[in-house]
């Protein structure tokens, strides 16, 4: 058996798809034959990952990018072949390339709604309160390693957020990271990403001093506001 993912798919590749994915809606009116015409714009625009056993494509991925995020739009494995790990070296394989391409992280809506429990098992969560709006269930997996919490207490260089527009400085912190660059750069060793909404409040501090706090959309002239994630790869040194 010779599995292998390509993010170059052929035309044949694409065609066995919709005959597996055909033949599935008439049989059990299940699957995403009904997507067929937003499988075939993936494949044209070159946003479509397969993965085949012999060359015969057994399954597939749709994508897109928005900077550092990659949303994941359909996947599905042929029916005869789930269940024996395809699904999840697609999703690695996948994962894998991203990142090489300056991915940080994943999303995608669950649909089906029955499918969360799966997402999850492949490392997927749920946003926190206040940053998702409606009822569908949208999840998120951080693809690369970022600044740990901070716990200690001495005074040091920190970003701080909290979880609600805390104008009027009352509350402390939720999350706070020690900010750490490289030797001779602004940027930082590991990026600091977390999910957040852009009312949400961000601080810099420096010792006790706070250097900058506002709303997330906001922060450091809004250099670090990605949709629904606060995400910090460089912080120019004050």
């Amino acid at each position: 058996m010779n599995i292998k993912v390509t993010i170059n798919p052929t035309k044949r590749h694409l065609n066995e798809i919709n005959k597996w994915l055909k033949e599935e809606y008439e049989l059990s009116k299940n699957g995403f034959f009904c997507k067929w015409h937003d499988i075939e714009s993936s494949y044209n625009e070159k946003k479509l990952i397969v993965i085949t056993e012999n060359n015969f494509a057994i399954g597939f991925l749709t994508f897109y990018f928005n900077n550092h995020i990659v949303n994941i739009q359909l996947t599905e494995v042929k029916p005869d072949k789930r269940k024996k790990g395809i699904g999840k070296k697609l999703l690695l394989d996948s994962f894998n390339w991203f990142v090489k391409n300056g991915v940080l992280i994943a999303q995608l809506y669950c649909s089906p709604i029955e499918s969360e429990k799966i997402w999850k098992k492949m490392g997927f969560r749920n946003f926190p309160d206040g940053i998702i709006k409606g009822t569908k269930i949208y999840l998120y997996q951080i693809l690369v390693e970022t600044t740990n919490l901070y716990k200690g207490r001495r005074r040091t260089e920190l970003i701080e957020l909290w979880d609600i527009e805390d104008y009027r400085n009352e509350l402390n912190s939720k999350w706070e990271w020690e900010v750490k660059r490289k030797e001779n750069s602004n940027e930082l060793i590991k990026p600091i990403i977390h999910p957040s909404s852009d009312e949400w409040s961000v601080s810099h501090k420096i010792g006790s001093e706070i250097k900058e706090k506002t709303i997330k959309k906001n922060f450091d002239m809004k250099r670090h506001d990605y949709e629904y994630f606060l995400i910090i790869k460089q912080l120019d040194k004050l």
